[in-house]
């Protein structure tokens, strides 16, 4: 049917062929070929899947879910999505699993949600592999298996999924169901930013320049940072413009200029605030930057808290972190148990700066009670990615006994590791240090 001239196709789909009427539907919803016609789309569909085309039943199903072309409906979506699952249709095996993940039009079941994706994965549907991954990474419907979630990762990752190959990214970067490794981590990272198989392949561009920048999850540098960020800005993507933004707000890459940092901020508002409103995390966070400075938008510091927190409770490392900057900013008691609280989901999600925040929480005993111990454990974390400030630290705990008993091996050692990273005041400890051992 695919092969089929228009013409043809038509006179088909007229005689009541399921297929061609599938394969209309299908050209009418992306334009191929054809005016691009949801409603029409729509209308193919339905008289495709109600001679039971399983795969016409999936494609209904995903235009009652997202309104195109039919009223939105999530019920009806679960019917015909329903229909197409019994008949073993992998997409809507996965659409499914998707409803019952996220409460669409059905009580959320985590349960049933893993059930639908198990069934869909088998059959190598590779979202579904990917979604999958997610449910063994965090524990939903499942129990918690690392193994597991880089598993099915990978098996997406391989079929040039670009956010299960992000995802294995990170898996291999944290060391997550995997022996870390950093190389392979940015491997998987430049990939998905290079898969012109995405459907917004300048999503991803913009996504790992923004890491490179911030040095999340990967050693920052500045100028592969300003790589992928421009590629993404060129196509006019709001994320590569937000970066963009940020590139020159602080100088790096490019000269600081604040007029060229508010020029693209405010030309990316539009575009951050529907990605945001379309449930984006990074968006979120990144909306929630934009309304505490007014670019793009009047100031709104109701906006700025309810982006930021949509943010973190999505699970998004950088978003947990700037909330609990802000509860640490409001400086008593209660304010820094929350921040204590967001620091450490962000630190337990790897994040380096987190990390040596939350360290720092547990050395000075903010927001919990102190601990020497913890401080140590999360100092080491955040230093083994070679965050400086935490390595220097560290070093300083062993070297003076801070809460745990002197070792001037270790402290020599990470003091070296900061001194590589020119570190000047663990440069010259390490200068002390082998004078005294030259004595």
């Amino acid at each position: 049917m695919e092969k089929l001239g228009l013409y043809h196709l038509e006179d088909q789909a007229k005689r009541g062929i399921p297929e061609a009427q599938l394969e209309l539907g299908n050209r009418l919803r992306k334009g191929y070929g054809i005016k691009q016609d949801d409603y029409l789309a729509a209308k193919w569909y339905y008289k495709a899947a109600k001679q039971g085309l399983a795969r016409a039943q999936a494609n209904l199903g995903f235009m009652y879910l997202k309104g195109h072309g039919v009223d939105k409906s999530e019920k009806e979506a679960h019917k015909w999505f329903k229909l197409s699952a019994d008949s073993k249709d992998m997409v809507a095996q996965y659409n499914l699993g998707y409803m019952y993940r996220k409460g669409l039009g059905v009580k959320q079941d985590h349960y049933r949600a893993v059930e639908y994706y198990k069934l869909a994965a088998k059959q190598g549907y590779r979202t579904a592999q990917s979604n999958l991954g997610f449910m063994y990474h965090k524990g939903l419907g499942v129990d918690k298996n690392l193994a597991k979630a880089f598993e099915y990762y990978k098996m997406a990752a391989l079929q040039g999924l670009p956010e299960a190959q992000l995802n294995l990214g990170l898996m291999y970067h944290n060391g997550h169901g995997v022996k870390r490794d950093f190389v392979a981590a940015r491997e998987w990272y430049e990939r998905a930013a290079l898969n012109e198989d995405a459907d917004s392949p300048s999503y991803y561009k913009a996504v790992l320049g923004e890491m490179y920048r911030r040095g999340e999850f990967v050693q920052q540098d500045f100028e592969r940072a300003k790589h992928f960020i421009q590629l993404a800005a060129d196509k006019r993507h709001p994320m590569g413009l937000y970066n963009l933004g940020e590139l020159f707000r602080q100088g790096q890459a490019v000269p600081k200029d604040m007029n060229m940092a508010i020029k693209y901020f405010s030309e990316s508002f539009e575009g951050i605030k529907a990605l945001a409103e379309d449930g984006d995390p990074r968006a979120q966070s990144n909306l929630s930057f934009l309304y505490n400075q007014g670019y793009g938008t009047d100031k709104d510091t109701e906006m700025r808290l309810h982006w930021v927190s949509q943010s973190a409770e999505q699970g998004l490392p950088w978003g947990q972190y700037f909330f609990g900057q802000y509860y640490y900013s409001r400086g008593d008691s209660s304010n820094y148990k929350k921040a204590f609280g967001w620091f450490k989901k962000a630190a337990e999600q790897g994040l380096a700066i987190a990390q040596h925040d939350l360290a720092i929480l547990y050395q000075k005993g903010i927001g919990v009670s102190e601990n020497p111990i913890e401080a140590m454990k999360w100092y080491q974390k955040s230093g083994e990615q070679n965050f400086i400030d935490s390595q220097y630290r560290l070093a300083n705990m062993y070297y003076k006994g801070l809460g745990i008993k002197t070792n001037f091996n270790k402290a020599f050692l990470w003091y070296e590791r900061a001194a590589e990273n020119k570190h000047e005041a663990s440069q010259k400890m390490v200068e002390v240090m082998r004078r005294e051992m030259n004595k």
